[in-house]
Order: C-alpha cells, then structure tokens, then sequence
C-alpha cells in the first residue's frame, strides 16, 4: 500500500485573463427606400360592416357559452 503524501502549499488557480470587448464591425447601410406615402382605405358603400370577434364566441346561436351559463349559475347562488 503507498503511503499518501501530505498535501502541499495551497496555489490559488490562476487569474482570469483581461477582459477584451470583441471587436463589432458596423452593419453596412443599404439603399435607403422612402416609405410609400400613406393613403386611408376607401369606405365603400356597398361594403358590410366587419364582423366583430367576441370572444368567447357562443358555439350555438340559441345556446348561451359555457362562461354565461357559469355565471347565470353563479348570480343563482348568490356569490
């Protein structure tokens, strides 16, 4: 069996070495490309008005949505 040996003085690891900032090249600028001028959307008469997007959608038009039937429950009880 050997005979461990005692360990020695301590050495401390090494310091980090200086930090350096890496080196950025610039992003070479392209063509330069005016914006289009800006026109409003026309309003046509005969267009529809956009549907709104409720949300929760109901699922049936004559069936009210789980979260209105949930809460029909709930003014029920009296919460």
């Amino acid at each position: 069996m050997k005979k461990r040996t005692p360990p020695g003085p301590w050495i401390p690891p090494p310091p980090p070495p200086p930090y350096k900032p890496m080196k950025r090249t610039p992003p070479t600028p392209g063509p330069w490309i005016p914006p289009a001028p800006f026109t409003p959307p026309q309003a046509h008469e005969e267009d529809p008005p956009p549907l709104g997007l409720g949300y929760p959608r109901p699922l049936h038009p004559h069936k009210p949505s789980f979260h209105s039937r949930m809460r029909s429950t709930r003014d029920d009880q009296g919460n």
